[in-house]
């Protein structure tokens, strides 16, 4: 298997200060760079400084949307990219469940608490999560909701506001999400 992911995988070795991908172009691969250092850039501002073993290029792909930032070099980096459709057939397998699975594997794995689960027990469980988008300032949970029932992945984005509110009889959080996608 790892022979053939080699083969569908593209090798690229970009010189300093080259555009890998602009803002607003087709998301159509995933990119995962082996050397050097890549800053992703929104509206021209560097937001995020990338290094060996780091990916990009997720977010388009799974939101089916045209990419949200640039990836510039910003010294000598080797990198490998595979496509959606090479994806695919190597695995007989859909592109963005994949990515999904394998990004909620590496948010447990990173966890302090959840990180004692298996890789393949929670490869078991992730289809069982639901992909959901949320708008800026948009309720993630109610009043009066059960919260304990649901657990919440933020792929990108932050949390702009937790008010705690305690009754005698109910335990309620209201979170309020504020987006920021990159790729």
């Amino acid at each position: 298997m790892q022979e053939k992911m080699c083969k569908e995988m593209v090798h690229e070795v970009i010189a300093q200060n080259n555009i890998i991908c602009k803002e607003h172009s087709q998301s159509n691969c995933v990119y995962i760079i082996k050397s050097g250092t890549v800053g992703i850039y929104i509206n021209n501002q560097c937001v995020k400084r990338l290094h060996s073993g780091d990916h990009f290029g997720m977010i388009g792909i799974i939101r089916k949307i045209n990419r949200t930032s640039s990836a510039i070099a910003e010294e000598k980096s080797e990198l490998f990219s595979i496509g959606v459709e090479a994806f695919e057939k190597m695995f007989k397998k859909n592109f963005i469940t994949s990515l999904l699975e394998l990004y909620i594997v590496y948010i447990f794995k990173k966890s302090k608490f959840l990180n004692q689960i298996s890789t393949v027990r929670l490869r078991e469980i992730t289809p069982n999560f639901e992909q959901k988008f949320y708008k800026t300032d948009e309720v993630i949970y109610k009043e009066g909701e059960d919260i304990l029932n649901r657990m919440l992945i933020i792929i990108e984005g932050n949390i702009k506001d937790v008010i705690l509110i305690i009754t005698p009889l109910t335990l309620t959080l209201i979170f309020t999400l504020t987006l920021t996608f990159i790729l």
